[in-house]
């Protein structure tokens, strides 16, 4: 053989070789983010060559989660105490939105941090909760007995009568003197009740100082007496109670569990709902309650 054909040989023979250690070597081009292999050169044993796999950590285990507030602005709190440190130090996470009501189902998303994303993968990255028995503000729909305003607001319109003596007011309207006073209450009759509850994008409007109200507007009949008169006459008022909720267990408080009487008329009982209910309509959402027949008295 001819040098020039053995040393055509030879360069053959060096390209063949070349072309197989590139494709034992090749590029790994797998999709799967949790799996990254790396090539290694073989040891001189020739050996397999070696793969390299990230960790996995399960974000999840030893997270609690819990649930604050009051629904529908129940707020979560996540936990991580009980995670180990690697997952501690690694892991960040976050809720699909900030406030929660009952029944409704948070998502949590956790997050590697960069550095980490080099030596570990997570076995899931979101995980779902739902938010279950915790207070509820009271609403249009609620279906709880109301027994205890019913009691309670009974309970505040007779000492308020009681106390008509002494103060010469009713529902602070009245005379300054004894010579003009309320002498006696015939009837206290609600007309209509209202639930105002805050709109989703004044909830931190400086103007809106509670989630919800319960307004309730009666009628008073009585009569004054002026220089020894007696005149019949109507009042119309409207009880408030601020931030009705609804605990786990169907019991009603409100703040600071009493009445307030911010608006008393002479006039009707919807010149009471225009001051009292609907000047708050640019904050609030009105509705009308069913129910209407909230107090009835009849003093003997």
């Amino acid at each position: 053989m001819t040098l020039k054909y053995r040393n055509l040989l030879a360069l053959v023979c060096l390209l063949l070789i070349g072309a197989f250690l590139f494709v034992g070597c090749g590029t790994n081009t797998s999709t799967d983010s949790n799996d990254t292999t790396l090539c290694l050169p073989s040891d001189q044993t020739g050996s397999a060559q070696e793969a390299v796999t990230k960790a996995t950590l399960d974000a999840f285990e030893g997270l609690k989660v819990t649930f604050e507030g009051i629904s529908p602005r129940c707020g979560v709190v996540l936990d991580n105490s009980e995670c180990s440190e690697q997952i501690r130090t690694s892991v960040t996470y976050k809720t699909d939105k900030q406030f929660y009501a009952n029944q409704e189902t948070v998502t949590v998303t956790a997050t590697l941090s960069q550095q980490a994303k080099n030596s570990f993968t997570l076995k899931n990255d979101t995980m779902t909760y739902e938010v279950t028995n915790m207070p509820a503000y009271y609403s249009a729909s609620s279906t709880v007995p109301t027994t205890l305003i019913e009691s309670e607001l009974h309970d505040f319109v007779t000492a308020e009568i009681a106390r008509m003596g002494s103060t010469n007011k009713l529902f602070g309207i009245g005379g300054q003197s004894s010579s003009w006073h309320y002498e006696k209450v015939e009837s206290v009759t609600s007309s209509k009740g209202y639930l105002l509850t805050v709109k989703d994008t004044k909830i931190n409007s400086p103007n809106t100082t509670f989630y919800n109200s319960l307004r309730i507007v009666a009628k008073c009949h009585a009569y004054t007496r002026e220089n020894n008169t007696s005149y019949p006459g109507d009042i119309y008022v409207c009880f408030i109670l601020n931030d009705v909720v609804v605990s786990p267990n169907g019991e009603i408080s409100w703040e600071n569990n009493s009445f307030d009487i911010t608006y008393t008329s002479k006039l009707s009982d919807n010149t009471v709902a225009n001051d009292s209910v609907y000047s708050l309509a640019d904050n609030y959402n009105i509705q009308e309650t069913a129910k209407t027949d909230w107090i009835t008295i009849t003093p003997s």
